[in-house]
């Protein structure tokens, strides 16, 4: 008799904290339909999968004397006024993220001249995670240009003159 009411009273209670909707059908023939619902439970974490696209364009840069080119008869060498500019027709980077995880990106800029250094129109980037996001996204995607300054005293073919490094953490 007891094991009978624990089976009742446990029965009673399964059912009482379920949800329980009825319509009550008083033709014959008639029908009901229910909405059946679900939902996603994931028991392994998923892996962090890293994907980050990195471009650049060219990277050829020209810089143009402005300055007074005299020659020494003396020392048989030209003696310069170190005024010029750089220009370029590509100097820029264009990363995009499509990893499950946010990213950040650092550029570095490392001279093989002393008189030349480097920097850049954004020297870091955050970029939000891919998940959840259109591939087109915008935000997944960062630029940055490189813009030299000093001088360069180099031959008229181009040479290397530096690198740039891009890290993605």
């Amino acid at each position: 008799m007891k094991r009978f009411a624990v089976l009742a009273v446990s029965t009673a209670f399964l059912i009482s904290s379920m949800a329980v909707s009825a319509q009550t059908l008083d033709t014959v023939p008639n029908s009901v339909s229910v909405p059946v619902q679900a939902n996603y439970q994931c028991l392994q974490p998923s892996e962090t999968v890293y994907s980050v696209d990195v471009q650049w364009e060219e990277m050829k840069f020209t810089y143009t004397h402005t300055g007074n080119k005299t020659w020494n008869p003396e020392t048989h060498q030209y003696e310069l006024e170190m005024d010029g500019f750089w220009s370029t027709e590509g100097s820029g980077f264009t990363v995009t993220n499509h990893s499950n995880a946010d990213v950040n990106v650092d550029f570095d800029f490392t001279s093989q001249i002393d008189t030349i250094s480097g920097s850049f129109s954004q020297p870091a980037l955050s970029l939000p995670t891919a998940e959840n996001r259109p591939v087109q996204d915008p935000a997944l995607t960062g630029v940055s240009a490189l813009t030299l300054s000093g001088f360069y005293l180099g031959t008229e073919s181009f040479s290397e003159i530096g690198s740039v490094t891009v890290t993605i953490q």
